[in-house]
């Protein structure tokens, strides 16, 4: 469940909630509503699509791209321009050193040619392979995304060719997975996304020539058997695989929306009906191609462990309120043709960032729910310890009534003895009890005594010092120590000793203003964290400075004093003048 949401995809759906409300197509998320293309404002998402390219384009000018960011960006949404560049490396084609991207797709293409001369160009040799052959131009033609319906593109057969020497090379070098029906999905959106540098889709064909299908169907190739491999474990055994994914994808629907989870299992509507399709073509065939990539950016920006997130877009979708009304009140042949057909044909690009919030409100359900049952479990788990402990003593004393009647010789002897024996163990508890009791008095006397700051010794009202406040810091704490002891040693004697009371006179010993930490918020906690942060840091900036000013000093007497030895030097070293004095002088 953790795999669904990685970090990066909760902070990408925290901003996509933020840029939803702020774009006012809703007062609140928790609230679905109905959107409508018109309700967009135009200048508000060209704003925010203006602010993601610039940031695109300053990731992907690095010259050592970092995979974080551009992952952590990607998954809002990648801008057309950028979409096959950056797929390519969300699923680590290309490499993150932009001086090695020209010599990798050139080994890449390369090897994509050996492949098909290998596979596709020989003859077919075995039956298993003639039938996978078949399969694949049998639904090859049949493979037109939504919104290409009356195109150019898709009304020659250059794309079909394309397709299927993907697919057949594909499925005879995965034997594992090999091709099955709806697969050919797939590798039709990384073509249009990788032709999309090239040509317009909705246009004619005059730019496409033969060098730049090669180019495309040998990167459609490599970058489609990526994203498999992160697949394949949900497909080499099929039938299994999409039963657990739709299991799956019921326990959400019913997590979110009981009511139509019970409706669906009243009209005996298999989730596998409806969702095999979901599972394998990854929902491009439920949205026009503009909304599927948009969703397959986050898909791949996730990561992958994406197929366990697409579960949750899933159960998102097939409870929208735009039609989980309608839904309820279907029958089972009407409910299945709804959901394998469902009106998306108005929706938007913001539609789909709903559907990725609504998926993480998913989550976050399922993870209170699990918590909330774990916290039952406990509870259960413990009162059926408690029941079982207490079936326990009623079977040994009914072993023990029953082993009475049978010594009817030895009843009375042995009901003396029983008697004297709890008179003893009465006793005992009664005394331990007191002396407990008297005890935890005197220590929650001497504790009051010991935190009070005024106290009167010899009618003298004085402070308490520092060595009175530890030593009687030091018998508060031996008394606790025995008090420990006797209890452990009670405990090991007469089990009776420990119980609540016995607890809560223990408890009574340390303040109560001290013991209740409920009080104590995370807030609060914080800020006490902070203040004793900063003192600390008050203390060292405060000592750093201390020691700055010693530096200081001994820097500027050690100056001094060089200079006032070097001018010393300098005197003492010049020779005296000598008195010249003339004959006149003499006289």
């Amino acid at each position: 469940m953790a795999l669904a949401f990685p970090p990066h995809a909760i902070q990408a759906i925290l901003e996509i909630e933020g840029n939803l409300l702020n774009n006012r197509l809703f007062q609140n998320l928790d609230e679905e509503l109905n959107l409508q293309p018109q309700s967009l404002r135009e200048s508000r998402v060209q704003k925010l699509s203006t602010n993601r390219y610039s940031k695109f384009k300053k990731i992907l000018q690095d010259p050592i791209i970092d995979l974080e960011a551009l992952r952590t960006l990607s998954w809002g949404g990648i801008p057309t321009d950028h979409r096959p560049l950056v797929w390519k490396l969300l699923l680590n084609y290309l490499p993150l050193e932009q001086k090695n991207h020209n010599k990798v797709l050139f080994d890449k293409r390369n090897q994509y040619k050996q492949l098909v001369n290998k596979f596709y160009h020989t003859p077919t040799t075995t039956a298993a392979d003639e039938k996978i052959l078949n399969q694949v131009r049998l639904d090859v033609p049949r493979t037109i995304p939504k919104g290409f319906n009356n195109t150019t593109l898709f009304k020659s057969a250059i794309l079909h060719n394309c397709l299927e020497r993907i697919l057949y090379v594909w499925s005879l070098s995965n034997p594992l997975i090999s091709y099955f029906q709806g697969l050919n999905d797939i590798p039709a959106q990384y073509l249009l996304v990788f032709l999309s540098q090239y040509i317009h889709l909705w246009g004619d064909l005059k730019d496409l020539n033969d060098d730049i299908l090669e180019k495309v169907e040998a990167d459609t190739f490599w970058c489609f058997s990526l994203m498999m491999n992160n697949l394949k474990n949900r497909f080499i055994d099929f039938g299994e695989g999409i039963q657990r994914m739709s299991e799956r994808l019921k326990e959400l629907v019913k997590l979110k929306d009981p009511g139509l989870s019970d409706h669906l299992e009243e009209e005996r509507c298999d989730f596998v009906l409806f969702s095999i399709r979901w599972m394998i073509c990854l929902l491009c065939r439920e949205f026009d191609y503009t909304l599927s990539t948009r969703l397959w950016d986050s898909y791949i920006a996730h990561g992958p462990n994406f197929g366990h997130f697409h579960i949750y877009i899933c159960a998102a979708l097939i409870t929208t309120s735009e039609w989980v009304t309608h839904l309820k009140q279907k029958e089972f042949s009407d409910a299945i043709v709804f959901l394998q057909h469902l009106p998306t044909h108005t929706w938007n690009i913001c539609h789909i960032d709903y559907l990725l919030v609504r998926a993480y409100k998913i989550f976050l359900l399922e993870v209170k729910s699990l918590v909330k049952n774990s916290l039952n479990s406990l509870i259960n788990n413990n009162i059926e310890n408690n029941n079982n402990s207490n079936n326990n003593n009623s079977n040994n004393n009914n072993i023990i009534n029953n082993n009475n009647s049978n010594n009817n010789n030895n009843i009375e002897n042995n009901n003396i003895e029983n008697e004297k024996e709890n008179n003893v163990n009465n006793n005992i508890i009664v005394n331990n009890n007191l002396i407990l009791n008297s005890q935890m008095k005197e220590i929650h006397n001497l504790y009051k005594k010991t935190i009070e700051n005024p106290v009167e010794e010899n009618n003298n009202p004085v402070m308490i010092k520092s060595g009175n406040i530890n030593s009687q810091q030091q018998i508060f704490k031996q008394s606790i120590q025995q008090i420990h002891q006797q209890v452990l040693v009670s405990s090991l004697s007469n089990e009776n000793m420990i119980n609540a009371e016995m607890i809560e006179k223990v408890l009574e010993i340390i303040p109560t203003n001290l013991l209740d930490f409920s009080v104590l918020s995370p807030e609060d906690a914080d800020k006490e964290l902070v203040k004793h942060v900063t003192m600390h840091l008050v203390l060292i900036m405060a000592t750093l400075l201390l020691t700055s000013v010693v530096i200081l000093i001994v820097i500027i007497t050690s100056t001094l004093t060089i200079t006032s030895m070097e001018f010393y030097n300098n005197n003492s070293n010049k020779p005296p003048k000598k008195n010249s004095l003339n004959p006149n002088d003499l006289d």
